[in-house]
């Protein structure tokens, strides 16, 4: 399952410039943390046990409408209201606890997942556009569109999409996994963190002017050294926690098998049986997709 597939409930991303209501649910982000409910369920603060405050509005699953606290100063005051309250409460009241961001995708439900993913993105771009890049005033929000405008020059700025490529690598029967370099640094939103340590594929994102496929071929022999053929398409998805919309391909080894890796991105890279494959049948993401339709048979 990816992180989006929350049928047959409907993920609405049109703006609206509406207020909230008192049931309206508020993802709020401090940090690199989100206010959730405590409890097996994942679920956030209404906008009645928040109270006043300067909500933004997200989107939408179903009716259900999402907001946010877009200062971060106001965020964090109110994260600890609530945290500390709920430490003061008595049995059986409502508590609420700080969960980091990325662990949502974890969760369920599944649109309660994605809806704090997909906000992590959205309030992460926000907070980044609260200036104008090309002449520093400060942007105001469009009344009529998900845009922030320059007054005093004119300039907009739109939500930012980063297309990505992962990549499904085959010799023979054996499908090409990786593994991260410790210290190898990646950005989310804003921030820096750890790449995961887990087994992996060759992934990154494309470049100004470059086809996917092009993409591809130079991610390939940029971190393993192959050379690559018959690079067909198998499946795409959002990925908020990097702001991306990821391509992921499939394709066989053209030449010479031997790995060159990129030492500074990568330990470790190495063809894998179905045998050795992990089970990755729990996880989350469009890497583990491939790799449990690879172990399973389907590829």
């Amino acid at each position: 399952m990816m992180l989006h597939e929350i049928e047959p409930k409907k993920y609405r991303v049109e703006y609206r410039n509406v207020a909230p209501e008192p049931k309206d649910k508020v993802l709020l982000y401090s940090a690199q943390e989100l206010i959730v409910r405590e409890g097996e369920a994942l679920g956030y603060p209404t906008v009645e046990e928040i109270g006043k405050a300067n909500y933004r509005y997200l989107f939408s699953i179903d009716e259900t409408a999402y907001f946010s606290i877009l200062d971060e100063n106001e965020a964090e005051d109110i994260a600890v209201r609530l945290v500390v309250a709920s430490a003061e409460s008595e049995p059986g009241a409502v508590r609420f606890v700080r969960l980091p961001e990325r662990s949502v995708r974890y969760l369920s439900p599944r649109e309660e997942a994605y809806a704090g993913a997909v906000g992590t993105q959205l309030v992460g771009w926000y907070r980044r556009s609260r200036f104008c890049g090309r002449c520093g005033a400060k942007t105001e929000h469009s009344e009529t569109e998900r845009m922030m405008h320059c007054p005093k020059c004119g300039n907009m700025i739109y939500p930012e999409i980063h297309p990505s490529v992962i990549v499904g690598i085959f010799h023979g029967d054996r499908l090409l996994v990786t593994r991260y370099n410790p210290k190898h640094m990646e950005v989310s939103n804003g921030h820096l963190f750890k790449a995961p340590v887990h087994e992996a594929l060759v992934a990154g994102y494309i470049e100004t002017g470059e086809t996917a496929e092009e993409a591809v071929e130079r991610e390939v022999m940029e971190e393993v050294g192959l050379k690559v053929k018959n690079i067909r398409f198998y499946r795409d998805t959002p990925w908020p926690f990097s702001g991306s919309l990821l391509f992921s391909f499939l394709c066989d080894v053209d030449g010479d098998p031997t790995i060159r890796i990129e030492e500074d991105e990568l330990s470790m890279a190495v063809f894998k049986t179905r045998e050795e494959m992990p089970d990755r049948s729990k996880e989350v993401s469009l890497t583990s997709a491939i790799m449990e339709d690879f172990r399973l048979g389907r590829l």
